[in-house]
């Protein structure tokens, strides 16, 4: 594999491996964790070099006598360059796979609808969706009352479209939380998030031109 450290801090290597940009570093306690440049795809590891687990002043002891400071190398890893190797073997289908499905997804910035009056609590709603590469989010109502996943506004005030967008995402966000990411959706799932994304897009689309 060809190696090249980019930079390097007292907690922190940045590394590329055969083209492709890693983050090594060193959480408080001395765990090892490792994930693409965009902290995307984290994976932790064990503690094998147990250096990284004392005090850090700016730097942790061993690094006293460095000029410049080096950061964690791969061979704080469980396997050294092996870990590295099998990282990129099972994260970089995961990513392209990822990158892909939202280069396709209809809309692929932030969600938010227009104000709903909410006449119970003297107010007005607006219904969005997290749009992101990261993990698929539930909606969300906010107003100057109330914000978050708020169920009972959602369903008296929320357009029918929007409610798909619900019964569809919610269950799958609850089973696996900050884990329901595009890339673990079967096809079936990932197409049928395309089609009530491309609803809401139309939807939008058609309120924006009653309002011209």
């Amino acid at each position: 594999m060809n190696v090249k450290l980019i930079k390097t801090s007292s907690c922190e290597s940045i590394y590329e491996v055969d083209g492709v940009k890693l983050r090594l570093w060193v959480i408080t306690g001395g765990e090892p964790a490792m994930s693409f440049e965009d902290y995307s795809f984290t994976k932790r590891y064990p503690i094998i070099d147990k250096r990284w687990q004392a005090e850090w002043n700016g730097c942790y002891p061993h690094q006293i006598e460095q000029n410049p400071i080096q950061g964690p190398s791969f061979d704080i890893l469980p396997k050294g360059i092996k870990s590295v190797k099998e990282y990129l073997e099972e994260n970089i289908p995961l990513k392209e796979l990822r990158e892909k499905r939202f280069c396709s997804l209809p809309i692929q910035t932030p969600i938010c609808s227009k104000g709903f009056r909410d006449k119970e609590n003297h107010t007005i709603v607006k219904f969005k969706i997290n749009i992101q590469k990261r993990y698929i989010s539930p909606l969300t109502a906010e107003s100057n009352a109330y914000a978050g996943r708020c169920d009972d506004v959602i369903e008296k005030y929320a357009p029918e479209v929007f409610k798909k967008y619900v019964a569809f995402v919610n269950p799958l966000f609850d089973n696996s939380g900050a884990s329901c990411t595009l890339e673990t959706l079967t096809e079936n799932q990932f197409q049928k998030l395309v089609s009530i994304l491309a609803e809401i897009s139309l939807y939008l689309n058609k309120g924006k031109k009653n309002e011209g």
